[in-house]
C-alpha cells in the first residue's frame, strides 16, 4: 500500500477500504460459504420499502413540484426518470436512518418523526443522483436506463447535460433554503467526488493489480458511496452520530455497488433496465473481472486495452463466474456487515436495528 498511497487520487480515508479489497486478492469463496455468512448476520424480518410506504407517498410528486419551471422542454428532462422511478434506494436509505436515530432517543421507530429538512434532504440527495445519471449515459453514450430510451437519445447531448445541471442546480437551492450551511458543504462534497469518480474511471492507467483494485475502490466510492455517505451524514446532523451515520452509508454505498457489478454479469436487461456485460462494452474491469486476474493473469491484456480485441469479453465473463463472482460477493458482505456495526448505538434488540438490518438484507438479496 505504500507505493499506492502515493496516487494521484488516493484519499487516506478510504486506507481501511482498500486494504479490504488487496486482502480479498487471490482468495477463493464457494457460493455456500457466502450464503453461510449472509444468513448468519442478515435477516429479512421487515420490508423496509414497505415500512416507509407512508413517507414516500408525495416524495417524488413534491421533487416534481419543486421542479416546475413553466418551460415545457426543462420539465420534460428534469422530470424524466422522476417519472419512471427506480428502485428508489437512496432516500430509503435515508429516511430508514432518520426514523431509525429518532427513534433511538425514545426507543420507539413507529412514533418517531423525520425532521423536515432531513425529508428535504433526502429529495435533495435523489436530485443530485438523477442529474449524474443523465451525466453518466450522455460520457457512456448509453442506450436506456430504467427499462427505458436514456434521455439524452430523445432530446440530445446538449440539452441533456443543460437538464442535468439543472437538477443539480436547483437542488443545491433548495439546500440554501434550509439556511444550514453544514449540508451545502455536503453536497459540495457529493459534486466534487462524482466528478473525481468520473476522472478516475476514464483514465484509470495503472500498470498492476492491486493499482487497479485501489483504483476500483475509489471509483466506487467517488461515484455511488459517497453519495450515500454524506446523505446519510446530513441525516445524522439532525439526530445523533453523525460522523457514524458518514461510515453507515459509506460502507452500504460501497456494498451497493458492489452487488451492481455482480448483476452485470449475472443480471438480464429487463431486470437492470440496461444490457449485462455494459462495464466490458464500455472498456471497464470492475470487481469480478479484478478478482479473476488474480487467477488468471492473462486477462489482464484485456484489461489495459479495455476489452477491445477478440473474445476479450467472453473470456473476461467466462474468467469472472469462475474466479470472481464469488470474491465480490464476499467484498460487498464485508461492507454490509461494517455498515451495520458503526450503528453501535442502536440497540440490536429493537425494532430501528431490524429494519436497518433488513435494509442490507434486501441490497443483497438481489444477488443472493
Amino acid at each position: 500500500m505504500k507505493t499506492i498511497s502515493k496516487l494521484k487520487f488516493f484519499l487516506p480515508e478510504l486506507t481501511e477500504d482498500c486494504n479490504i479489497i488487496c486482502n480479498l486478492k487471490g482468495k477463493l469463496f464457494s457460493p455456500e460459504e457466502n450464503k453461510k455468512l449472509f444468513e448468519q448476520n442478515f435477516h429479512k424480518s421487515l420490508d423496509p420499502f414497505e415500512i416507509l410506504k407512508q413517507d414516500m407517498l408525495d416524495f417524488t410528486q413534491s421533487i416534481q413540484s419543486y421542479l416546475q419551471s413553466g418551460e415545457h422542454s426543462v420539465d420534460y428532462i428534469t422530470q424524466y426518470y422522476f417519472k419512471h422511478p427506480g428502485k428508489h434506494i437512496r432516500p430509503t436509505i435515508a429516511l430508514i436512518l432518520a426514523r431509525a436515530m429518532n427513534s433511538a432517543k425514545n426507543q420507539d421507530f413507529s412514533l418517531s418523526s423525520i425532521h423536515n429538512s432531513q425529508r428535504i434532504f433526502s429529495q435533495v440527495i435523489e436530485m443530485i443522483h438523477c442529474s449524474s445519471l443523465i451525466h453518466d449515459d450522455v460520457i457512456d453514450s448509453g442506450e436506456t436506463r430504467r427499462g427505458q430510451t436514456a434521455v439524452h437519445k430523445q432530446v440530445g447531448n446538449k440539452a441533456a447535460v443543460l437538464g442535468g445541471d439543472y437538477l443539480i442546480s436547483t437542488a443545491s437551492l433548495m439546500c440554501t433554503e434550509l439556511k444550514d450551511l453544514r449540508l451545502i458543504e455536503l453536497i459540495s462534497a457529493i459534486m466534487e467526488n462524482l466528478s473525481k469518480g468520473e476522472l478516475i474511471q476514464s483514465d484509470t492507467q495503472e500498470s498492476d493489480l492491486d493499482a487497479l483494485l485501489v483504483a476500483y475502490c475509489h471509483k466506487t466510492y467517488f461515484k455511488t458511496a459517497s453519495l450515500i455517505a454524506h446523505g446519510c451524514k446530513g441525516i445524522g446532523l439532525y439526530g445523533i452520530e453523525e460522523e457514524k451515520c458518514f461510515e453507515f452509508g459509506k460502507h452500504l454505498g460501497l456494498a451497493f455497488q458492489y452487488v451492481d457489478d455482480i448483476l452485470d454479469f449475472t443480471g438480464d436487461k429487463k431486470t437492470l433496465g440496461k444490457p449485462n456485460l455494459n462495464d466490458m462494452k464500455e472498456g471497464l474491469a470492475t470487481g469480478p473481472v479484478l478478482f479473476a486476474c488474480a487467477h488468471q493473469p492473462s486477462l489482464m491484456d484485456a484489461v489495459f486495452r479495455k476489452f477491445t480485441g477478440t473474445d476479450d469479453i467472453i473470456q473476461g465473463k467466462e474468467a469472472a463466474l469462475k474466479y470472481g463472482l464469488e470474491t465480490t460477493r464476499r467484498l460487498a458482505l464485508i461492507h454490509l456487515i461494517k455498515s451495520l456495526e458503526a450503528l453501535h448505538f442502536i440497540p440490536r434488540s429493537s425494532y430501528a436495528y431490524s429494519a436497518l438490518n433488513s435494509l442490507a438484507h434486501k441490497v443483497y438479496s438481489r444477488i443472493s
